[in-house]
């Protein structure tokens, strides 16, 4: 066997240090013919292919051992955060915002609000009451589906599960609030905690707020305990159902509509969003109704304004209530929730100090 020098890569250019490569090339192959200059070259390649394939390897391998690079299974010993968002900020503006801040489980809140709406359905009633008794003043009526509603709130209001009467919505308001005149377990509980979010809102410097916000706490757990253990299938049917339907559907309906207002002195369209915020005029209209008509609960335009205050704010706040629960495991997130709460709960305070004045 001989040493032949192949191509450019045996040959040395003048000062170059490139070392002459030889491979050995057999003359004579197995069954005695030449081998081929091209067979050559392809074993010279893949060779030197080979080679550099087996240092590359060696030095990944080298790095691998000093490269200080945290493996898989370090991570899964850092400790994880759970994954949590404080409750809620429920602020009723409208139909939406008040399905959404009383849906199930909060039952309570929605009862809440037509707990003290329930005038304005006895105002409605009176229009109801009215409408047949003098006909000379219901003659511009364009919309043929609200005299509809006050023909079969007149009719059915107190035998339609749909229209409950007055005495059948105290059957529902009592069990939770108490009856009027008395004294609730709900009263105590909510004063408890609308002092102790006064407390804090009100506070002069931060010391002891960490006690503050346990006073918070102790306050609310009960109200909440309190709030949950009635809720269920028949609060769910009043709320969501009975009394929905007589507010929304019939009674809202029916004083939103112009050409009621117009019988009684007021020529300007009401807010489509009222009772779920704010307007002068259906304050006024609610005035006039009772005024006019008669009543035993009468409503001046503030007691309806703070009325409706008062719905909306008692019933973000009780929503509040029945949402917040003390989360130790993420004391941020505990304390965003906790200043939602207390300023709910704040707010229904000061509404409820407006109706009383």
């Amino acid at each position: 066997m001989q040493t032949t020098d192949i191509g450019p890569c045996t040959h040395k250019p003048p000062g170059s240090s490139l070392q002459s490569r030889a491979v050995p090339v057999h003359n004579e192959s197995p069954g005695g013919g030449r081998v081929h200059p091209v067979t050559a070259v392809f074993a010279f390649c893949v060779g030197g292919l080979c080679t550099a394939l087996d240092r590359r390897h060696h030095l990944v391998f080298q790095l691998s051992l000093h490269a200080r690079i945290p493996l898989p299974l370090n991570r899964s010993r850092r400790k994880k955060v759970p994954n949590t968002m404080p409750i809620p900020d429920h602020r009723i503006s409208d139909r939406t915002s008040f399905q959404s801040t009383t849906g199930s489980p909060r039952d309570t809140a929605a009862l809440y609000f037509h707990k003290q709406l329930d005038p304005v359905y006895d105002s409605a009633l009176l229009v109801a009451g009215d409408f047949l008794p003098e006909p000379h003043l219901y003659t511009n009526i364009s919309d043929g589906k609200v005299v509809g509603l006050l023909a079969a709130l007149r009719s059915q209001c107190g035998s339609n599960e749909l229209l409950p009467s007055q005495p059948q919505r105290l059957d529902i308001y009592a069990p939770i609030f108490g009856s009027p005149g008395s004294s609730a377990n709900f009263d105590k509980l909510r004063d408890d905690l609308i002092a102790a979010a006064t407390a804090f809102s009100e506070r002069v410097f931060d010391t002891g707020v960490d006690m503050l916000r346990e006073r918070v706490r102790t306050a609310q757990r009960p109200l909440r305990d309190y709030l949950l253990a009635l809720t269920g299938a028949s609060t769910d049917w009043s709320a969501q159902h009975s009394l929905d339907n007589l507010a929304e559907n019939v009674s809202f309906a029916i004083l939103r509509d112009t050409d009621i207002g117009t019988i009684f002195g007021i020529g300007a369209t009401l807010n489509p969003s009222w009772p779920y915020s704010e307007d002068s005029n259906a304050d006024k209209l609610l005035e006039e109704i009772t005024n006019k008509i008669g009543s035993s609960t009468r409503l001046t335009r503030q007691q309806a304004s703070s009325r409706q205050r008062l719905a909306a704010r008692g019933a973000e706040a009780i929503a509040s209530v029945i949402e917040y629960t003390e989360n130790r495991s993420n004391i941020n997130d505990d304390i965003r929730s906790l200043t939602i709460l207390i300023t709910r709960c704040y707010t229904w305070g000061a509404a409820k100090a407006a109706l009383t004045r």
